[in-house]
């Protein structure tokens, strides 16, 4: 009777609040008027996953969306741009934004002064701060490739207030001893480790070369880093094939989603840097140095001793000269280099 009872006043109440019909179990947290709440994970039940949102999660909900901005390298019209975006954008929703800022040669690459590198850089610098303000509300995550990679470590240094989720580096010439912890709080994702991701590979020789021909740059690309604030990771490829479909699909989808950074094959395996490598740890950059001055500072000089050189041949050709005086029994000579003299000789013979 007492079940009755409820059932009976439970079902005038659901009339009263338009519910009339609905089949409610007594035994319900609602039936019994009270507050229902999801159960609590286990810190064991977060192991392994990232607590930064999917991109999937992110558009089904309504709430921020992404921007990833790829950055190329040197030497390039950045032709894998063109086929990375439409894969991202396809696999995740994302906004694909490729940036570029001019051919960059390799005199610019090799030259340390400012005003070689800084063009380029403050272009890009530019270019992000327009983004920043045009996409407020999105998620930034940036690919960045070889001298990109440089750019972008200079950017972060030098704008305090640019902030991104997610940074993948390839084929970066930034230096191993870059100290990131001087840009931790401007990376937004909650596992900082994940936040940076530097993809490695070991049969790429130009982060190695580009350690040893110039200044301020370094072979991350090709050893990693070996920071607790980054992750590396190895895969055994060179320095182009991180745009393969392939490697993009397998790696880089899952990482604009935001999703935990998995291992690659390699990580697990003992391979290493061909031994050639090591080669190029002598610093080249010094005999480049005297090959650039003796171009810059010899040529000039062999200019000029050539010029000099032709119009002494061509005095020489002439020979003496004898320059005629008026009332004068003695003439002026000029000899083969140029000095003027009495020949006295000559002014013998004539009194004979």
């Amino acid at each position: 009777m007492l079940r009755g009872k409820i059932i009976k006043e439970l079902g005038a109440r659901c009339e009263i609040c338009g519910v009339a019909g609905r089949r409610i179990d007594v035994a319900s947290p609602l039936a019994l008027g009270m507050r229902y709440s999801k159960p609590k994970l286990a810190n064991s039940d977060l192991a392994g996953r990232s607590m930064e949102p999917s991109n999937a999660t992110i558009a089904a909900e309504g709430k921020t969306k992404t921007v990833v901005v790829l950055i190329h390298g040197i030497r390039t019209q950045a032709w894998w741009q063109k086929s990375v975006a439409p894969i991202i954008e396809k696999k995740t929703g994302a906004t694909v934004i490729p940036l570029k800022y001019g051919y960059f040669d390799l005199v610019r690459f090799w030259c340390p002064f400012g005003l070689c590198r800084n063009p380029p850089i403050e272009r890009l610098r530019k270019q992000i701060e327009g983004i920043r303000e045009q996409f407020k509300d999105y998620r930034l995550v940036v690919f960045a490739h070889s001298y990109g990679t440089y750019a972008l470590s200079r950017i972060l240094l030098e704008n305090p207030y640019f902030t991104f989720h997610r940074i993948i580096l390839c084929g970066s010439i930034v230096p191993e001893d870059f100290d990131w912890r001087r840009v931790d709080n401007q990376i937004l994702s909650a596992n900082k480790r994940d936040g940076i991701i530097n993809e490695c590979g070991l049969k790429d020789v130009w982060p190695v070369i580009a350690r040893s021909i110039s200044w301020g740059y370094g072979a991350s690309g090709t050893y990693g880093f070996g920071s607790f604030n980054v992750r590396d990771r190895f895969h055994a490829i060179t320095h182009s094939a991180f745009f393969e479909p392939s490697f993009v699909n397998k790696y880089w989808v899952s990482a604009v989603a935001g999703e935990a950074i998995e291992f690659s094959p390699t990580d697990r395996s003992r391979e290493t840097s061909p031994a050639r490598f090591a080669l190029f740890r002598i610093p080249l950059r010094w005999f480049l140095t005297g090959v650039v001055a003796l171009v810059v500072v010899g040529v000039p000089i062999a200019a000029i001793l050539a010029i000099l050189q032709s119009n002494f041949l061509a005095l020489q050709q002439k020979g003496p000269q004898t320059i005629s005086t008026t009332g004068s029994q003695s003439p002026i000579v000029k000899d083969s280099h140029g000095d003027v003299r009495i020949d006295y000789n000559s002014s013998a013979e004539r009194r004979k």
